[in-house]
């Protein structure tokens, strides 16, 4: 099921929002434009949850994808959330993304719910199955929790997606082998250079897709590996397991004349500069007779120049590049990804139904609390009435009478609430008329 067939919201109450642009639509240049490293995340959120209809939010950057998930109360306009991610995304991409709009998709209730539960099974990544997803998803939940713009729901709804996660790749075989963007580079570059274990390589990062790519290289034989990255110490250590060289990543450009293939993955800012461009890749290519030099930038934002492409010699490839690899590992594994769609349908259907009692719970909490306030007023009529017949404290004869109206209260609005809950799941226009017959106010329906 693709992000178009999802992008239908559904007509149940709507609680959670989701909103976000990814490789189906959006390149490479504009997803780079809209990478969140951690205090991006946390500005966004902040901004987010300043509004005073969302209560709740998390977002999250990968290479393929940027997501925005709300939480609003009470009820929202699918409108008005559009236009609140719309307005973030907007801010990030600058003014030279005058088509973003359409660009961006939305979803809300079932559909929200759903789409997070197939990125975290890697269901809707470029690698059918990829792994690397959701450990990405993992941190971004953990920093929204830490600073609490992730509450009772979106903590619940993504617990939930990685359980789902865990119970899809489990129970198919969605993940078996070994499906990732680092592998996919592997089998890009076999598909380029030929076999590799003549090659020289210099990987650029140091971080979780770079060991990802070591253990591909290793196991193809590399000739020659050269590791560079910001903490030489990260480097070492990925060397001490997988062999190589390691430098400083501000000495890699030393080494970049013997590489035969070079390879991107480091998380630049929007400030950092580029690892290579055209002009270092030119002195570079002097160096090497003539022979060929091949360039895969797997980071978001990008950590080579497009102007290497310009060179006779130089082959640029990033991360939209891996389509092809992307679409055999899909084919290969479309037996497996039905059976996983059907666990996440299934996960989303039982969350959301948790979601639409959990947006219930104002009304009904507002309704008892209506009653009290009703009872405690005819406790209050009562004790006058009774007073002069009442010998001593007449404190013992209030909490009696306190007992009696809760438990009556109980009694007599169990069955109302019991048929609310059962029709509103379906009709939540039952929501008003439940409102107006028992004259409930909206005591607690202000932002939690």
């Amino acid at each position: 099921m693709s992000t178009k067939q999802l992008q239908q919201t559904d007509s149940s109450r709507l609680l959670v929002a989701l909103g976000g642009i990814n490789h189906e639509k959006a390149d490479v240049r504009l997803r780079e434009k809209l990478a969140l490293d951690r205090e991006k995340q946390c500005a966004v959120m902040e901004q987010l949850c300043a509004d005073n209809a969302v209560s709740e939010a998390v977002c999250y950057s990968t290479c393929n994808r940027t997501e925005i998930v709300v939480v609003k109360h009470p009820a929202a306009a699918t409108r008005e959330l559009r236009s609140c991610v719309e307005h973030v995304l907007s801010e990030l991409a600058g003014d030279d993304c005058p088509h973003l709009s359409e660009q961006i998709y939305h979803l809300g209730g079932k559909g929200a719910v759903q789409h997070l539960f197939r990125v975290a099974s890697g269901l809707d990544s470029m690698v059918l199955g990829e792994t690397q997803i959701l450990g990405q998803l993992k941190r971004a939940a953990a920093l929204a929790r830490e600073f609490r713009y992730s509450q009772t729901v979106l903590t619940r709804m993504f617990d939930r997606a990685f359980s789902t996660a865990k119970k899809a790749r489990t129970e198919t075989e969605i993940s078996v082998g070994a499906v990732s963007i680092s592998y996919a580079a592997k089998e890009l570059a076999r598909e380029i250079f030929g076999p590799l274990d003549g090659a020289s390589v210099l990987l650029c990062g140091a971080g979780e897709t770079a060991e990802l790519m070591l253990k591909h290289l290793s196991r193809a034989g590399v000739a020659e590996l050269v590791i560079a990255n910001r903490t030489i110490e990260r480097a070492a250590a990925l060397v001490e397991k997988y062999g190589g060289a390691a430098v400083s990543l501000t000495d890699a450009a030393r080494h970049l004349s013997r590489a035969d293939i070079v390879i991107g993955s480091c998380s630049l800012g929007a400030d950092d500069p580029i690892l290579f461009n055209k002009s270092q890749v030119l002195s570079s290519a002097k160096q090497r007779d003539g022979r060929p030099q091949f360039f895969i930038d797997l980071g978001v934002p990008r950590n080579f120049g497009e102007d290497i492409n310009q060179l006779d010699t130089a082959f640029l490839y990033n991360v939209d590049d891996l389509s092809g690899v992307a679409d055999a590992n899909r084919e290969l594994r479309s037996e497996a990804a039905a059976e996983a769609e059907q666990i996440v349908a299934k996960a989303a259907e039982d969350f959301s139904r948790w979601l639409q009692m959990f947006s219930f719970q104002p009304i009904i909490r507002d309704l008892y609390l209506n009653s009290e306030e009703l009872g405690n007023a005819q406790i209050e009529l009562t004790l006058k009435r009774i007073r002069p017949f009442i010998q001593g404290d007449e404190e013992p004869v209030r909490q009696a009478l306190s007992d009696l109206t809760k438990a009556l209260s109980k009694k007599i609005l169990a069955r109302p609430v019991s048929a609310f809950k059962t029709e509103a799941e379906n009709d939540p226009s039952v929501e008003a008329a439940f409102r107006e017959l028992f004259e409930v106010p909206g005591v607690s329906q202000s932002k939690r």
